[in-house]
């Protein structure tokens, strides 16, 4: 797995990560808990990173989700600050403090209440990234937020069980 994620992340397959993803909304459009999702929210990358990679991995992702449940993919989040690669930076801390006020809606963008969104990011490591986009969408009153990607670091796996993210009812 390590090997394929490298190649569609640096290796320029983004046609594997768009497949990872019609592979994944197959999956997804038969789960009880996607059946009220409204809209895909791809993780964003920085301009920087998006223009020497060539494409947002995370996008092409959530394209091939969106193309097998019916839904339309919002571009609403950047990433208006550049920030070190995740995967170089140590603890949880640092990861959440490297990207702490890094994403942001967009400007101009207004989302409508109660939403139900599908946070798509390639990979999960610790949950920072994603923790950081949600942030980025507490102004939107009553939002609903799930998470999809294609893998989940082990340090996020206890047995069979997956560990929590940090998100309480209080804090959207």
């Amino acid at each position: 797995m390590p090997r394929l994620i490298h190649s569609f992340k640096y290796g320029g397959q983004w046609r594997l990560a768009l497949a990872l993803g019609d592979m994944l909304g197959k999956y997804m459009v038969e789960s009880p808990q996607a059946q009220d999702l409204e809209v895909i929210i791809p993780v964003p990358l920085h301009w920087r990173k998006k223009m020497i990679r060539g494409y947002n991995q995370s996008e092409f992702i959530a394209k091939g989700i969106a193309r097998q449940m019916g839904l339309p993919v919002w571009d609403v989040l950047c990433r208006h600050r550049f920030t070190k690669t995740q995967t170089l930076v140590g603890s949880h801390y640092d990861r959440q403090f490297n990207v702490k006020d890094a994403i942001r809606l967009r400007r101009g963008v207004i989302l409508p209440n109660a939403l139900h969104a599908l946070l798509v990011d390639d990979m999960v490591t610790t949950g920072a990234t994603l923790m950081a986009c949600i942030d980025a969408l507490r102004t939107v009153p009553d939002l609903h937020p799930s998470v999809a990607s294609i893998g989940i670091a082990r340090s996020l796996i206890t047995g069979d069980r997956y560990v929590d993210l940090p998100i309480s009812d209080d804090e959207m």
